[in-house]
């Protein structure tokens, strides 16, 4: 957390060990500095060496400038030590005199200011009121501070052990007299033999630490990481293998830079910015301190604040109430007595809900206000997440792995586990949940006091659970404490709750393991259980689509907060269960359907479930992987079936089990089955049909199957029930949803289109019939037969393919001004038949020269018809023309305005491309004439420039993009072949480069990009231009330079020599930045490799790549870089003829890295893939790269196909094989490749390594995996 906005983030688990007493701060030369105005380290041996008069060349002062010097010239610190200074000064003066000049030139100025010291003695303070500070500093202002301090100094140092004698402010290093005239006790830690003596030859300092370190976390304040005091305790401490506290220093500088100089040193870095006089760090200091004063006091005016909501508050506010929350007392108070903090605050506290990805305020406003989870939640000290596209509704967004998360398990909780929380094996506690850290219960119970707030609920909504513990104090409180909650809040917890307990493993995994149980044992009652138990519907809570924040309101519905449904598992083939127990499985679906029926009627709270057709086309299987219910009601259907067919009895007595029920669900089992002579006889199919009341009977989710089942019916029914049937079809009341003048004719259209399709069915109605629909027909005037069309179909379409239909004859013969028209009115989709009627492309396929006069016409008559003009380019793209009909198309494109052009920048750009090698061979002016078009369109309405992901390549943008286009299609002129080195471009082609390269926005990249991949060429014949236009770009950096880069490497062609040079620090500072592509990644490798392999032997400094820069390349580049170039080098190595295999051995000892930096799992596992793809070489690969190999883990070491080589490698070199598996396996097996077992195997079975102790122990940690 951070005090301040700009301050240093300080660790949550620093600053509750520092309330806990359990931090030291070690004070160093910089709280002197700071107010008091005291010299650092150095600033006191340039005093001292002045106030002693040491001569101008003595070696004390020789070495005190050239530090100096050296530092100003390389802005190293602490290359030469400041204690070296003050021992030269020992042999040129006596110890005591310059022990003197020290403590006199410490003396503090006059109106010195001691806020520094007195806010580090606050901060040393613990709750009882008893400072223990250390410092290396000699002067006396902690004592000035406070008289009353104990104040030692060595040889007097108290006992780290005794807490109550080890108080007061310690000098480790020694102090000086009150009067600033000498150390007391005649010590000071001061030159190169003190500290040497201190921490080395006696030691006595180092011993002290330790102890220190073995009670306290420290916290250095006031050094830098290369001061002397600290160089000599962390070079100590680093020696020795004690277990030990965790080591802190603050340090000016970027979290890099403090990293750098302090992580080495096993310290943990704080970095703060300087400016100001390191106010950044004075001011976090001091808001600590008067933490440190009232911690009660200040928890409360945090609480305080918070109470506001965290919208009102700034991300380092936020995350102060983080802090808070992240501790067991600050979670205690949030579940204490009192106000409780708004429930948004789960949000901020979880970072998914954090970094959760940006939308819409009003999910199916695609116009109307965007939000930005991260902007409204985020804690100070969150990684801004990458940009997504704010077109992209469905963007997702990673959530950085180090994200802070209070909800997550600490160490100090584990330590804080009570003792029932561990498993019991055996007992009624045996299932019992584990018990919850003492912090994290509270924040259950925090959850508990908030879940009243839509907030709380919506937060839970998007947990995949909850501890079983928090679970049951949610559902006392919706007992016991329901008028706190809103309706539509009780509801919303309930059925989270519910979602949560129905959890169901995976049907098709329960269906493997049933399978095996049936083939072993046969179907039995219990088997038919657990196979009907995978159909339960479950009941499935989600996160509302409305609100990408938590809802802030106190009444807030239920859509708001959560989005319940009903989810229906099916395994993916049904059972087949033998006829004998179908009766039974029937039972038990029937059971699930009700399940499910009342599922949805609790969510919904109504019967209108989701219900499409169960009725297929004549001779298909009714579909059991439907939709919802559908699909559950068609597995129970067709399982009926299946009992109809072997006992029909039992079938309509399962039928008659649904016959009370006035649900949809059973509706359409009784219709169903009246449709179905082998379940139902006539009269009682017949029955059904009638009983169905008005609603029912006319519902537009039972007309497909009830009119399909009349008409499957009609011939069996008796004449009496088929006149009752008609009548009712031609008369019978029709409920009218909503009230309106025109219902008669409305009502008088459905009928007409039931009858009329129940007619072309083939059923045969009664005498009075056709007097009946001409009655009507007077009624509805409009309907026609085709109407019928639609009737009795299935709710949800299927899925088909839209064919293109470019037939002419609705144009065909027609004069030219009325072709446009004609081809207008007939265009277009009929979702009816599926077709695309396209006459236009049809003309422009068959006649061209006719389709361009119907456009040039159109443009007489200011007419822009764009999809003709599109359609025309497609279709002549590639197809023969002639080059009358090619010129007359250019120029009537460029007779187009700018920014008609502008609008078929597409397929104009497409057709120039495919159409370029006729042009610009054969008609180079009509060529021109029609890139001058396009490109003054581009520039004048340029395309507006869209969203780019971070690792997007500008290549593939302009590969699809008429700038890039424009490129490729200029690049088809084959005129230049014959230019030499250095003749120059022509002039006509600079002028058409510098045209597009001119493009505002995106379409300048997109043209970087495809002229970037030709600069081998362009260098060669014009190198001032290829520098001026391009390599420039690449120089300056930007957007500009990722296109070229992105151009250049997808060409991936090493370049010559004159422009390998000058690429060269290019690719160096590439190389060691880290490109952002892979494939960048890979192509520079290649290029690097292919420079040092081009430099002779490597050693030469006037080479393209030395072998040392190479090595330096390597060091600073990233892993991606390494694995590249092992990989090139393993690749080249293997082509036939190849000079790359005498390479390998000099590039693995010359130029592979040897830092511990660069030893890591993917490089590692690449220098392995090496040695085993050159089995011939196996055993001098290995000798070389074993010193630089460390463990590897899992798939990052291919093992295994060093059996499939045994010949090669397992027998002629097995002691170098052990040697390798020995150095790379990782003392876990359970981090081993898949298929080591069995070349560990093939190892024992060899003499040379059989006795090997190694190989005993490889086999005998495989053994106990």
């Amino acid at each position: 957390m951070r005090f301040i906005a700009d301050g240093p983030e300080l660790p949550d688990d620093l600053l509750t060990a520092r309330d806990a007493g359990q931090v030291l701060f070690f004070c160093g030369a910089g709280v002197s500095q700071a107010e008091a105005k005291l010299p650092n380290f150095a600033d006191l041996a340039g005093r001292v060496l002045s106030a002693l008069g040491s001569a101008l060349d003595s070696p004390a002062r020789r070495l005190f400038k050239a530090s100096q010097d050296f530092e100003r010239l390389t802005e190293l610190t602490g290359v030469v030590a400041t204690d070296r200074v003050f021992g030269l000064l020992e042999q040129e003066f006596h110890p005591e005199e310059v022990r003197q000049a020290v403590a006199q030139a410490l003396l503090p100025p006059p109106g010195h200011r001691l806020d520094a010291h007195r806010v580090l003695l606050d901060l040393s303070r613990d709750a009882a009121g008893v400072v223990r500070l250390m410092t290396t500093n000699f002067d006396r202002l902690f004592e000035d501070c406070d008289p009353d301090l104990g104040s030692f100094n060595p040889p007097h140092l108290p006992d780290p052990r005794r807490l109550n004698d080890f108080r007061g402010i310690m000098h480790i290093h020694g102090r000086v007299d009150p009067d600033y005239q000498r150390a007391c006790d005649d010590e000071f830690v001061l030159s190169s033999a003190d500290f040497g003596r201190a921490y080395l030859a006696d030691g006595w300092a180092t011993r002290y630490i330790q102890s220190l370190l073995r009670r306290f976390k420290i916290v250095f304040v006031g050094y830098s990481a290369d001061d002397p005091p600290v160089q000599y305790l962390l070079e100590a401490l680093n020696r020795g293998d004690e277990p030990r506290n965790d080591l802190y220093a603050f340090q000016a500088g970027t979290a890099d830079q403090a990293s750098a100089q302090w992580r080495h040193k096993g310290v943990q870095p704080i970095a703060y910015d300087s400016a100001n006089g390191h106010a950044a760090l004075w001011d976090t200091l001091r808001a600590w301190a008067e933490r440190a004063r009232d911690i009660e006091g200040w928890h409360e005016d945090v609480i305080a604040m918070a109470s506001a909501g965290p919208s009102a508050l700034l991300p380092h506010q936020r995350g102060l109430v983080a802090h808070l929350a992240a501790t067991p007392e600050g979670a205690r108070r949030l579940a204490g007595r009192g106000a409780p903090l708004p429930a948004e605050w789960l949000s901020v506290f979880d970072p998914d809900r954090r970094y959760a990805p940006p939308g819409l305020v009003a999910p199916f406003d695609s116009l109307g206000e965007r939000v930005d989870p991260f902007e409204a939640l985020r804690l100070d000290a969150d990684r801004p997440p990458a940009p997504t596209d704010p077109d992209d509704l469905f963007s997702r967004r990673e959530v950085p792995i180090y994200a802070w998360d209070l909800f997550a398990v600490t160490d100090a909780d584990r330590e804080d586990l009570p003792a029932e929380a561990t498993g019991k094996l055996r007992g009624p506690w045996a299932g019992a949940a584990s018990k919850l850290p003492r912090r994290l219960w509270h924040l259950g119970a925090y959850l508990v006091r908030v879940a009243h707030q839509p907030a709380a609920v919506w937060w839970a909504s998007h947990q995949t659970g909850l501890h079983p513990e928090v679970v049951q104090q949610i559902e006392r409180a919706l007992r016991h404490e329901e008028d706190r909650f809103p309706p539509d809040v009780l509801k919303a917890w309930r059925l989270l709750i519910a979602a949560w307990r129905d959890r169901r493993s995976d049907p098709d995994h329960q269906r493997y393991d049933l399978h095996a149980i049936v083939a072993q044992s046969g179907w039995s009652t219990a088997t038919v259980r657990t196979a009907m138990e995978m159909y339960r519907p479950v009941l499935m809570v989600e996160p509302s689509f409305e609100t990408r924040l938590p809802p802030v309101k106190v009444a807030c519905e239920l859509r708001g907060m959560i989005r319940p449904d009903v989810r229906y598992p099916r395994p993916h083939q049904p059972f087949d269960i033998p006829p004998e127990q179908i009766p039974y499985a029937l039972t038990l679906l029937r059971a699930q359907i009700e399940h499910a029926i009342t599922l949805e009627r609790e969510i919904r709270g109504n019967d209108n479930v989701y219900l499409n057709t169960t009725r297929p086309e004549d001779g298909d299987q009714l579909d059991e992987d439907a939709f919802q219910m559908t699909g559950l009601l068609g597995t129970f259907l067709n399982m009926l079936s299946r009992l109809a067919q072997v006992e029909r009895a039992a079938a309509a007595a399962e039928v008659r089990r649904w016959a009370s029920n006035t649900d949809p669900v059973s509706i359409r089992v009784r219709i169903w089955a009246a449709g179905h002579p082998a379940i139902l006889a006539p009269d009682e199919a017949a029955a059904v049909f009638l009983s169905l009341d008005n609603e029912t009977y006319w519902a537009n989710r039972h007309e497909r199957d009830l009119l399909y089942a009349i008409r499957d019916r009609w011939p069996d029914m008796s004449e009496v029930d088929r006149a009752r049937l008609e009548q009712r079809l031609l008369a019978g009341d029709i409920p009218w949803p909503v009230p309106r003048e025109d219902v008669a004719e409305h009502i008088a259209h459905e009928r007409l289109s039931r009858l009329h399709w129940l007619r072309e069915q083939g059923v045969q109605f009664g005498a009075g019939f056709e007097t009946g629909m001409s009655a009507l027909r007077e009624i509805a005037t409009g309907w026609e037969p085709r109407f019928a069309g639609a009737t009795a179909e299935p709710q949800v379409g299927k899925v088909r393919t839209v064919v293109p239909n470019t037939d002419t004859a609705p144009i065909q013969g027609l004069p030219i001004g009325r072709v446009l028209t004609a081809a207008r009115d007939a265009a277009g989709r009929d979702f009816a038949t599926f077709v695309d009627h396209r006459p236009f492309r049809g003309l422009a396929d068959q006649r061209p020269a006719f389709a361009l006069a119907v456009l040039s016409d159109a443009a007489r008559k200011g007419e822009f018809p764009e999809q003709e003009w599109a359609a025309l380019l497609h279709a002549t793209s590639r197809a023969p023309l002639s080059s009358r009909l090619l010129r007359a198309i250019v120029h009537r494109l460029s007779r187009l305005s700018p920014e008609q052009v502008a609008v078929l920048r597409q397929p104009v750009s497409e057709w120039m491309r495919d159409r370029a090698d006729t042009l610009v061979v054969a008609q180079p002016e009509v060529f021109l004439i029609l890139w001058d078009a396009l490109a003054n369109a581009l520039a004048a309405h340029p395309p507006e420039d869209r969203f780019r992901c971070p690792d997007s390549s500008w290549v593939d943008d302009a590969l699809n993009q008429p700038a890039g286009r424009l490129v490729e299609a200029l690049f088809q002129d084959r005129s230049n072949a014959d230019l030499r080195a250095g003749d120059g471009l022509p002039e006509k082609w600079r002028a058409r480069l510098d045209q597009v390269l001119a493009l505002p926005g995106d379409a300048r990249h997109h043209t970087i990009a495809m002229i970037a991949p030709h600069l081998n060429w362009l260098y060669l014949i014009d190198p001032e231009w290829s520098e001026s236009r391009l390599l420039s770009v690449a120089d300056a950096g930007g957007a500009g330079a990722e296109a070229f880069w992105s151009g250049y490497f997808w060409a991936a062609r090493t370049p010559q020599l004159p422009l390998y040079t000058r690429l060269k620090p290019a690719f160096v500072s590439l190389a060691r930045s880290g490109t952002h592509r892979r494939g960048h990644a890979n192509k520079l490798a290649g290029m690097l490799l292919a420079g040092w392999a081009d430099s002779g032997d490597g050693s030469d400094r006037d080479t393209l790549i030395p072998d040392v820069e190479l090595r330096e390349i390597l060091i600073h580049a990233d892993d991606e870089l390494r694995g590249q170039m092992l990989w090139y080098l393993e690749r080249w190595s293997n082509e036939a003829g190849s000079k790359w295999d005498a390479l390998i051995a000099p590039f693995l000892k010359n130029v592979w890295p040897r830092q511990w930096a660069v030893r890591t799992v993917s490089t590692s596992g690449r220098l392995v893939d090496l040695a085993v793809a050159k089995p011939a070489m196996f055993r001098e690969i290995v000798e070389l790269i074993l010193p630089v190999l460390g463990p590897i883990a899992g798939t990052s070491l291919r093992i295994g196909t060093l059996s499939d080589v045994e010949a090669g490698i397992i027998a002629k070199h097995p002691t170098h094989l052990l040697d390798l598996l020995w150095k790379v396996l990782a003392e876990d097996p359970w981090l081993w490749p898949y298929d080591v077992r069995r070349v560990i195997d093939t190892l024992r079975e060899r003499d040379e390594v059989r006795k090997d102790p190694r190989l005993g122990e490889l086999v005998r940690r495989d053994q106990n995996r």
